[in-house]
């Protein structure tokens, strides 16, 4: 391509004669301009690399095609940059939403007025959830969420309404919004947290299934950015209750001069805080004080969790994950453990356990089930 040439302006007074070099100059410009549209040459040389003058594009000039894939990445973008209006109508959709599944599972009795209760998978950040019964029970039970000073507010209470069935099972599916995968005790990645409640016996009684914890979004420590801006300021953990009573260290005043601390931070210290991805350790934190999610864990009884970073843990992620919504228990992964399909066996060399948790592996029982 022809080189760009700066023309002085004593070449361009009226004075100045027209010259082989000049005109030369002349059209090397004019061919490189033309040429250099595509690789900016002309630009940068005219206006220093890698700037390009406002009004160089027209608009919608530019489509997704000419933008390679991951040319933008969020290292790229000012905090802020992108807000309700750069973004059209309707452009957030459900498939740009992050959501993953869980199944969640519990005994409950046959007296009257017997309750079991599911904490939903992910705390605050659960969506929706899908309750039932299996048929013993199903004529019987009465269901809703739980909001009371010994309970939290994301639990789902099953309560027993006569005694006309049999004990059985009462079920929880739920939709929630993931932590950032993946999650990890020290040694692997792990796909899928499948946890069981036992009775002295082996048999099962209940079960937890999900991609993330029964920790993630429980415990004292908050994994939300909202969260680590209140951290950052003093004030998790501390209600106006306990600063009115006197009872957290600090006065009324404090607790209004932290909030105010918290409004006036700017976007760009709002953004750092929020933004830093999450630790491992800070992930597993509230691990020793959420170890699992069972409330009804009887003397006799014993938790325990699939080798998470076992090939069949592997294998019952990818049926959780993509299984045909709809079948009911014929999808559920703690029915084949209750169906025969799948046994528990022996311990596992897994070294890391939640508090109270057996690490344990499973195998495929080929019988045809039970």
């Amino acid at each position: 391509m022809a080189t760009y040439t700066a023309i002085p302006s004593g070449d361009l007074d009226p004075e100045s004669p027209i010259t082989t070099g000049l005109m030369t100059a002349l059209d090397a410009n004019v061919e490189g301009a033309l040429a250099g549209l595509a690789t900016f040459d002309v630009l940068e040389a005219a206006y220093g690399a890698g700037s390009i003058p406002a009004g160089a594009y027209k608009a919608l000039s530019i489509a997704n095609g000419d933008v390679a894939n991951t040319t933008i990445t969020g290292s790229k973008l000012v905090a802020g940059t992108i807000t309700a209006t750069q973004m059209g109508t309707d452009s957030v959709h459900r498939d740009e939403i992050a959501s993953t599944p869980s199944d969640q599972n519990t005994p409950i009795g046959s007296g009257d007025g017997t309750q079991a209760i599911i904490s939903a998978t992910g705390g605050d950040w659960s969506l929706s959830w899908f309750a039932g019964t299996d048929r013993s029970t199903s004529d019987s039970i009465s269901i809703g969420p739980k909001y009371s000073s010994s309970a939290r507010h994301t639990d789902v209470t099953f309560v027993r309404r006569g005694a006309t069935g049999a004990s059985g099972t009462v079920y929880l599916h739920t939709r929630y919004i993931p932590a950032s995968p993946p999650w990890n005790l020290g040694h692997g990645d792990i796909p899928l947290f499948v946890q069981l409640l036992t009775d002295s016996s082996g048999s099962i009684k209940g079960a937890y299934i999900a991609e993330d914890p029964p920790w993630y979004g429980y415990g004292p420590h908050s994994q939300s950015g909202e969260g680590r801006l209140l951290r950052s300021v003093g004030l998790w953990g501390v209600s106006i209750k306990s600063a009115i009573d006197g009872t957290s260290g600090i006065t009324l005043n404090q607790y209004f001069e932290r909030i105010k601390a918290l409004k006036l931070m700017t976007e760009e210290e709002k953004n750092k805080i929020i933004k830093q991805k999450f630790t491992m350790e800070e992930k597993n934190k509230d691990m020793m004080c959420v170890p699992h999610l069972f409330h009804n864990v009887a003397e006799g009884d014993k938790v325990v969790m699939i080798d998470p970073t076992s090939e069949i843990c592997d294998q019952l992620h990818m049926m959780h994950k993509y299984k045909t919504q709809g079948n009911g228990v014929e999808d559920d992964i703690s029915s084949l453990f209750k169906s025969g399909y799948l046994e528990l066996y022996g311990g596992s060399n897994h070294p890391t356990a939640p508090p109270g948790v057996e690490i344990v592996s499973a195998k495929w029982k080929l019988t045809g089930g039970k």
